[in-house]
């Protein structure tokens, strides 16, 4: 969904804090990478996530697999996936079973070094083409529509009015529009709120870049 540069959720890190991360590095080991995410379900330690090129996805995982066993040894939670697989180094070859509705599928996962947070984001959304959904502008000049930002650079900060993180942001991406936007950059807030009160708010912060609302949360699910 996000333009070629990259995109934003509040904070670029903020983006890609999930639950439980299979992908957090040993203490005193070189990081190793997995690249999926997992959330603890009644059913199990659910995949959420695959990240695109990322190990897990060229071993076949998918998100909605449920892992059950990890070198042999049967998991339950999340933070079990996580710990047997920060237990290996990069470049190792870990055996992970999954439950996928209702087959047993086994696969191996080469892991990887862990990549930087820039590089995950541009594994995952560099070259992805943007849907065309509407943009409702609440301040400032946008397109009617996402897909006619294709081929600019820009940075999507999706937030809310009430989230302190979102605020505490604000400024960074006001001076990054008034720094660059000369240069090409576009800074766009997309807030999942309706027009009147992303307006009203833009307006009390003096936000200094575009903000659409979006209340129905179709570009941040998209």
């Amino acid at each position: 969904m996000r333009p070629a540069l990259m995109a934003a959720l509040g904070m670029l890190l903020v983006g890609l804090a999930l639950p439980v991360r299979a992908d957090e590095p040993m203490v005193g080991a070189a990081p190793a990478w997995a690249g999926l995410s997992l959330r603890d379900t009644p059913a199990g330690a659910r995949i959420e996530r695959v990240f695109r090129g990322a190990p897990a996805s060229a071993a076949g995982l998918r998100a909605g697999d449920v892992v059950v066993a990890v070198e042999g040894r049967r998991v339950e939670r999340g933070q079990e996936v996580t710990r047997a697989l920060r237990a290996q180094p990069a470049g190792a070859r870990v055996g992970v079973q999954v439950q996928r509705e209702a087959a047993l599928v086994s696969a191996e996962v080469t892991l990887a070094p862990l990549p930087s947070p820039e590089g995950i984001l541009r594994a995952e959304w560099q070259g992805q083409r943007l849907p065309s959904l509407p943009l409702r502008a609440a301040a400032g000049v946008l397109p009617p529509r996402l897909d006619e930002l294709r081929g600019r650079v820009v940075v999507l900060a999706f937030g809310a009015t009430w989230c302190p993180a979102c605020r505490a942001a604000e400024p960074t991406l006001s001076d990054w529009s008034r720094r660059f936007a000369a240069r090409g950059l576009l800074v766009v807030g997309v807030q999942h709120e309706e027009p009147e009160a992303v307006a009203e708010a833009a307006l009390a912060r003096r936000v200094g870049h575009p903000v659409s609302a979006d209340p129905d949360e179709g570009i941040s699910e998209a």
